[in-house]
């Protein structure tokens, strides 16, 4: 009924906590601690606001795992995505490098680390993180 609407040139305003249902919106905007933090097409905000691209790493201890891959001097930007690890990378084939041998090192077992399109859910785990930090900063 709603894609009739849409056709029909009937503007529908959805809100929606499932970001794949989101997927399917001409224009998004996201909404954080009452505010307006991105507007724009699904395709539009995840080519401008990310940039690079998203692995997905797999291995026996998630939560120990990424904290590791987030402190210094690695400094990934990574974040849980169920029982997986979803990393932001500038150069896919280094990051994979630098993250197997990481791990490794940590003793972690490594079971998957692959390239994986950016999903919504990625990019306002994302955008909400940055919020956050521009907050913290701020005081």
């Amino acid at each position: 009924m709603i894609y009739e609407l849409s056709e029909q040139g009937v503007t529908v305003f959805v809100t929606t906590h499932y970001l794949d249902e989101a997927e399917h919106c001409h224009n998004l905007g996201f909404i954080y601690n009452g505010n307006l933090i991105a507007l724009g097409s699904p395709l539009n905000l995840k080519k401008e606001i990310m940039k690079g691209d998203l692995l997905e790493v797999e291995c026996n201890d998630p939560f120990d795992a990424i904290e590791i891959l987030k402190k210094e001097p690695y400094n990934f930007q990574a974040s849980t995505f169920g029982s997986k690890i979803h990393i932001f990378v500038e150069e896919v084939q280094q990051a994979k490098n630098d993250i197997t041998e990481i791990l490794k090192e940590n003793h972690f077992h490594i079971e998957r680390i692959e390239h994986v399109p950016l999903s919504l859910e990625d990019l306002f785990v994302h955008l909400i993180e940055e919020d956050d930090k521009k907050r913290n900063e701020m005081g």
